[in-house]
């Protein structure tokens, strides 16, 4: 091609995390959604039908798939029902069509970036284009590397923050997030409801480093296989209760429902301690109860997808 004009896509660091990059297929087909998905709201005409496309969105083909990956149509099949397990895209079909849509487009797609020129020096349409494109990138890099500065010097013991709140960051970094939700899902997706490694963040990944980093014995792999373990053979934790309610690992690594794990507070319990078993928690443990019951009675891919989107504020 003469000239770059097909646009660009952003791929976030927290994909070396998300565990698609170690299987090769898996990761071609994700970052071919990404680059085949919509940056912003067109329509599409199939069979003399309009669609309308939102960003973020584009229309699947296997057989196109498959020849723009160079795998089967059988690995196409087999990677985009991955990615709907992994909470990577959901879809709409209809017996023409499937419509792919990538979850949180907009959270790691759409940002705009506004590019600052100096007032004298405009880019020109006398300017050699590949010229124009330098520019610009320099000037996007610049403002990433003053955004880094910033946060640096927000962290250390001479920035804003205290430097009690250091430790607490590299905290966060230390703890070996992914290899322990994988024990997690090894001992006990059987029973509870697994956790998809991409979705792991906000409060409940801070809870954990917490509950790593305030007992060294904690820091370990095999503590935590151990404790899985434990919580395995703790049968009200894993739905035998009058309720049918089951923990999981966001309602684990909670501090106070961690102790009383440990202290085995649970081990002969009819009912959870209502002081902390909120009615949001009893509702999330039976969403995740029925997913795992839809999955494991064999729901397809669109099915499980159209589920985990009705009750979105409660899987994640």
């Amino acid at each position: 091609m003469d000239q770059v004009d097909n646009g660009w896509i952003k791929l976030h660091r927290k994909s070396l995390e998300s565990g698609l990059m170690q299987n090769h297929k898996l990761w071609v087909m994700w970052t071919w959604c990404l680059l085949k998905a919509s940056h912003k709201s067109t329509k599409a005409v199939i069979n003399y039908t309009m669609i309308d496309i939102k960003p973020g969105q584009f229309i699947f083909g296997r057989k196109s798939a498959a020849l723009e990956t160079n795998m089967s149509e059988q690995n196409v099949r087999t990677c985009i029902k991955k990615l709907h397990e992994f909470g990577c895209v959901t879809s709409q079909s209809t017996n023409r069509f499937t419509v792919i849509n990538i979850v949180n487009w907009d959270r790691y797609q759409n940002i705009n970036i506004e590019i600052n020129q100096p007032p004298n020096q405009q880019v020109t349409s006398s300017q050699p284009a590949g010229n124009q494109q330098v520019t610009t990138n320099k000037n996007v890099r610049m403002k990433e590397c003053k955004k880094e500065k910033k946060k640096e010097k927000e962290i250390s013991p001479g920035g804003d923050k205290s430097a009690e709140q250091v430790p607490q960051t590299r905290a966060l970094q230390k703890c070996p997030h992914l290899k322990i939700v994988d024990e997690y899902n090894r001992i006990l997706s059987g029973s509870m409801p697994a956790v998809k490694p991409n979705l792991w963040n906000g409060t409940r990944r801070k809870n954990l480093a917490a509950r790593w980093k305030e007992d060294k014995e904690r820091q370990s792999i095999d503590w935590w296989r151990q404790f899985f373990n434990r919580v395995s053979s703790t049968p009200f934790l894993v739905g035998k209760n009058d309720r049918g309610w089951v923990a999981d690992l966001s309602w684990l690594v909670k501090p106070n429902n961690m102790a009383k794990v440990l202290e085995g507070k649970y081990s002969d319990r009819d009912k959870p301690d209502q002081d902390r078993l909120t009615p949001h928690d009893i509702k999330r443990g039976k969403i995740w109860k029925k997913r795992w019951e839809m999955k494991k009675a064999g729901a397809t891919a669109e099915e499980i997808a159209e589920f985990d989107e009705k009750y979105k504020e409660y899987l994640q």
